[in-house]
């Protein structure tokens, strides 16, 4: 079984070797609640059931609904219901208007069982329809997957390796003054999709932890949730000088129309826990040192160069980072258990 090197290296990596690639971010999409979410006249209605708790007596549903439409990875159109009814033996029954001949995703979670996964689906809409999401859709009462299971074994789904890709570049580090904003979008790697059209995928839950290195409150992370149920996009704000390192994960997920009726994704796994290292008003300038396929790289690139259909399609650069290591992409296993070392050589004055 191979394993991923700890991901600590990365995190130092990302330290010493800062990058201008953060700046730009306004241009990237995030979730944005709609209410004409189709091209189409909305004629027809969406009906969802799924289930009903209220564990801690607040008067609300423990289990949050969410449908709506997907443009792109990272934009998610979300919808709010018209009419709802129920509870009706554990269950209630929320109406949306839709569209006719478009794809509407419908997404039941709760965050406060840590039994139930997450579910997910989508449904075409020609007609009314009506879609249900059960207790056992969403795993509770099975003690083989939870919200916390990772499976590394690929017995529930062979396409899964339980990874991540976060938007913060091959360096994997952010650099802000006290109050400049970035926004980070996890991405779940293998991505759960419908087929290799990639149409209609689904996103877990995620966490983002910030752990504060220096004792300064550097940066406060918030989800961003346009209408109190979009995901997937937080906003950093450098509120102190001082560095953090932002840590995400994921939760198990359930997707009906998952590729090839694979329908299980794992919780991520944990070597490969998302790291982005933050530094708020603070100079880092300093060269890490960390490189991999010395010289390879150029040459690959050259000969793309070289190669007229090759530059076509790959462009002239084979790797954004060059030799350097890339924090996101560059991913370094260990065979057994016995660890393994790498050796780098930061540049002269550096502290390590």
């Amino acid at each position: 079984m191979y394993k991923r090197i700890l991901t600590i290296l990365v995190a130092l990596a990302c330290m010493l070797v800062p990058s201008a690639a953060f700046a730009a971010q306004e241009g990237q999409s995030g979730p944005s609640k709609t209410t004409g979410l189709a091209t189409a006249a909305t004629n027809y209605t969406l009906a969802v059931t799924y289930p009903y708790a209220d564990e801690n007596a607040d008067g609300a549903n423990d289990y949050v609904l969410e449908v709506g439409r997907v443009t792109n990875c990272y934009k998610f159109s979300y919808s709010s219901p018209t009419s709802t009814s129920g509870p009706v033996d554990g269950a209630v029954t929320a109406q949306f208007k839709a569209a006719g001949s478009q794809s509407y995703f419908y997404r039941v979670s709760n965050p406060l069982n840590s039994d139930a996964v997450t579910f997910g689906n989508y449904e075409y809409v020609t007609k009314d329809c009506a879609v249900a999401v059960t207790l056992d859709d969403m795993h509770v009462g099975d003690a083989g997957f939870a919200k916390g299971t990772v499976v590394q074994d690929f017995s529930r789904n062979v396409y899964d390796a339980g990874d991540l890709f976060l938007n913060v570049g091959p360096t994997g580090h952010v650099q802000l003054a006290v109050g400049d904003t970035f926004k980070l979008y996890p991405l779940r790697s293998w991505f759960p999709v419908e087929s290799t059209n990639n149409l209609e995928p689904m996103q877990p839950d995620y966490h983002v932890e910030v752990v504060d290195l220096e004792g300064t409150s550097a940066i406060m992370a918030t989800e961003h949730t346009a209408n109190d149920s979009g995901k997937h996009e937080w906003v950093l704000t450098a509120e102190h000088p001082g560095t953090a390192l932002v840590k995400v994960t994921y939760d198990a997920l359930a997707y009906a129309g998952a590729m090839k009726g694979k329908t299980d994704f794992s919780a991520i796994w944990p070597e490969n826990t998302g790291l982005a290292v933050v530094t708020v008003s603070k100079s880092t300038s300093v060269e890490g040192g960390f490189t991999l396929n010395d010289t390879k790289n150029a040459s690959y690139a050259q000969a793309n160069v070289e190669n007229a259909s090759n530059l076509a399609y790959y462009g002239d650069n084979a790797k954004v980072a060059g030799d350097a290591l890339d924090a996101e992409f560059d991913v370094l296993y260990y065979a057994g258990n016995a660890g393994a070392s790498y050796t780098f050589t930061p540049e002269e004055g550096a502290d390590v």
